[in-house]
């Protein structure tokens, strides 16, 4: 199958997500170019049409140069770690994330790109009892500095919006994601790190009663979801990413211990902070516009990453 031949650029690309949908990208485009650091230099090797180019993404010259003659863009790169680190190095997150829309955004304003796929968090929702849609308010008075810095970032897209009208600009807010090539060590997500210390001779201590409602999504529907964002035309556009499937953390690690076999016992430790009781995010939206759906449950999603896990672990 012939492939198309649009030029594709991926900031944050030998990140979690960016490592599942840069070889997507490779089979469907004819030409790749991802963002990198020195020591990731080798990390697409086996794709022929993926080009890696060392470059500090905080650098307006850099980043104006690796825009040239792009026809999309998917901008993946953020300062992310987990929730404990979010809590303890608040300034260190925000900062570093503003760093990183200041120069993006400058520099795609002075760019000729036309399409922009911005990943965003589902973390920039005001706390809300039942599913949240796109048109809900966001948590402006919020204490996590990751949703304050994606919150900045959306300001960046839209702002660039109102001086680029010729460009395609998508803002997606997606759910928590977890799946093949996360990262299962000591600074993981939620669902890689209950997945490690299930398997392993760890303990498994949870922040919080366990009780808090969520969303997840498995990383292989985010891609397919934003490879189809990737094609919309001229305007600006607001996309949540879910399953829309409504779970908490002990119905989670019930779903774990099936999987695995296992029957460890889990601590819920109630002095430490939860982070928001409710976070449901409705995915009604892109279903009905763009006639998208995921194709993994939570259970299905959960039995590959285990899977992965266990094949990959040493």
């Amino acid at each position: 199958m012939s492939k198309i031949k649009k030029r594709i650029l991926v900031t944050g690309g030998t990140g979690f997500l960016g490592k599942n949908l840069v070889p997507k990208l490779a089979q469907k485009f004819e030409s790749v170019t991802v963002i990198a650091q020195e020591r990731e230099r080798n990390i697409f090797s086996g794709l022929d049409n993926v080009r890696i180019l060392i470059g500090d993404i905080k650098n307006e010259g850099f980043l104006q140069r690796a825009l040239k003659k792009k026809d999309i863009c998917f901008h993946l790169a953020s300062f992310k770690r987990n929730f404990k680190y979010h809590t303890e190095n608040p300034g260190k997150v925000f900062w570093e994330n503003e760093e990183i829309s200041h120069s993006f955004f400058k520099s795609v304003f002075e760019s000729s790109l036309k399409n922009l796929i911005v990943m965003g968090s589902a973390a920039v929702y005001a706390p809300k009892d039942s599913f949240i849609s796109e048109s809900d308010p966001l948590n402006l008075e919020s204490q996590d500095a990751y949703a304050l810095s994606k919150i900045s970032a959306e300001n960046g897209a839209r702002v660039l919006s109102y001086s680029r009208p010729d460009m395609s600009i998508v803002l997606v807010r997606s759910d928590n994601f977890y799946g093949e090539k996360d990262n299962f060590g000591p600074e993981a997500q939620v669902l890689p790190s209950l997945i490690r210390k299930s398997i392993e001779d760890e303990e498994i201590v949870v922040w919080g009663s366990g009780r808090q409602k969520r969303t997840f999504i498995f990383v292989e529907d985010v891609c397919d979801a934003l490879i189809r964002l990737g094609k919309l035309k001229k305007g600006f556009y607001v996309f949540n990413i879910s399953t829309g499937e409504k779970t908490d953390f002990k119905k989670i690690i019930k779903i774990i211990k099936k999987i695995v076999k296992g029957n460890k016992k889990v601590i819920f430790d109630t002095s430490k902070p939860e982070g928001a009781s409710c976070r449901l995010v409705s995915a009604e939206k892109i279903k009905k516009e763009l006639k998208w759906k995921p194709k993994y449950n939570l259970e299905k999603g959960l039995e590959k990453a285990i899977r992965y896990y266990l094949e990959n672990k040493n």
